[in-house]
């Protein structure tokens, strides 16, 4: 009988033994349980945050992108109107080494010694114009008879008129003289009208040719038609200070692009690696934070593991 009830103490020690360990291992299974639930929404929170963070960090991205692009437009832009500054420049430049060219043109040009040569169109060496045969009207210099006969009419006068044979080489000249904005204008020009020359009688043959005599040359009564062309149509003449204060201010404006343009680079670098580095810096605050938060949640779970195994 006393055996009997040993034996039910017994059992109903280990019964009550096994009640409190299943109460405790449930009690362990609720707790795990609820962290293995923690630890989900921690790293359902973090996967949240991430891909916000992801999202943030493509906005910034296009936003850059766009930056970018808009500078490279402007830098377009500018590259563009730098080339057509140059053009211009360059146009300038040329317009104002033919005035200046032109300015200095001259009756010397056209009408050197004879031993002097030059070049034609084609390249080839001619030999150039006497003084004497420089765009005078007629055929003055080609009619040998005019001049026998002005040789002989001279002979007669050398009496009394030796004084007005100066007179009469004056007033050829003033009469023919070419005015050197003709010269400039065209460098071919068609030979003016003659001038209108007062006649007289002469015993000495004088009118034959239109011509007076000594005593009694006038100038033309009118002036040539090319002589009065529009002023208008001419172009500027340049000072050497002109050309200067030119070519200085094509200079400050080259200088003054290539600042502006090395300032845009240099922004555009600076934001670029600005950009960088906030994309490293948040890079790695988050690879630090998901990493302390995945080590604790694995540890947690380690530990109710760890637990549920030792029970």
């Amino acid at each position: 009988m006393m055996m009997h009830s040993e034996d039910e103490e017994e059992g109903n020690n280990q019964y009550r033994i096994i009640r409190k360990l299943k109460a405790e291992l449930e009690e362990e299974r609720e707790a795990a349980a609820t962290a293995t639930s923690e630890v989900l929404s921690n790293i359902s929170r973090l996967q949240k945050k991430l891909a916000q963070e992801k999202m943030e960090s493509s906005q910034y991205k296009r936003m850059i992108g766009v930056l970018i692009i808009n500078y490279d437009v402007k830098l377009s832009e500018k590259q563009a109107q730098v080339d057509s500054l140059k053009f211009q420049i360059q146009k300038h430049v040329q317009s104002l080494s033919e005035i200046i060219g032109g300015s200095s043109y001259d009756m010397a040009s056209n009408c050197r010694t004879s031993d002097a040569e030059e070049e034609d169109d084609n390249g080839d060496v001619v030999k150039e114009k006497d003084i004497d045969q420089c765009w005078i009207p007629g055929d003055l210099n080609n009619d040998t008879s005019f001049v026998d006969d002005i040789k002989t009419e001279t002979k007669l006068l050398q009496m009394g008129a030796s004084t007005s044979s100066n007179s009469i080489q004056s007033g050829i000249q003033d009469i023919f003289e070419v005015p050197p904005t003709q010269l400039y204008q065209n460098k071919t020009p068609p030979p003016p009208p003659p001038p209108q020359i007062k006649k007289k009688s002469s015993s000495f043959g004088f009118e034959k040719y239109g011509m007076v005599r000594p005593n009694e040359i006038v100038s033309a009564n009118a002036e040539p038609v090319w002589f009065h062309r529009d002023e208008s149509t001419q172009p500027p003449h340049f000072t050497k200070s002109e050309l200067f204060e030119q070519r200085l201010r094509k200079v400050e404006r080259d200088f003054t692009l290539h600042r502006e343009r090395n300032e845009q680079s240099r922004l555009l670098r600076e934001l670029n690696n600005k950009w960088s580095a906030a994309q490293s810096l948040i890079r790695r605050e988050e690879a630090k934070k998901l990493d302390d938060e995945l080590s604790s949640a694995l540890y947690s779970l380690l530990e109710v593991a760890m637990l549920s195994a030792g029970v």
